[in-house]
């Protein structure tokens, strides 16, 4: 893979004015997703302690989102990390299987 053809990507913490580019990514994952719903979990969570949001851009376009929560788990009785969201956006996928094969 030729790295140096990525190098424009950026990883960012998601704000709450990034609401409809989170809602376009995590659409891919689930058609039909209700904005309204969609934006009133994304700003209850989006300044929970232990809920982070990340986006990935590429020359200022996001191309991906992932979403980690952080908390106790009685199991394990500390603390863990757990991805709850994690989705590239089709043209970005098909523009790394290029640069791989």
């Amino acid at each position: 893979m030729h790295l140096e053809k990525l190098i424009n990507m950026e990883i960012k913490k998601a704000k709450k004015q990034d609401c409809k580019r989170v809602y376009s990514l995590v659409s891919i994952l689930k058609e039909n997703l209700d904005y309204n719903k969609f934006k009133l979990s994304f700003d209850n969570n989006i300044c929970k302690d232990g809920v982070f949001y990340y986006i990935l851009w590429e020359n200022n376009n996001p191309v991906g989102f992932i979403s980690v929560v952080i908390n106790y788990q009685l199991h394990h009785a500390d603390k863990v990390a757990t991805i709850e969201e994690l989705v590239i956006n089709k043209q970005y996928q098909a523009k790394i299987m290029e640069q791989c094969y």
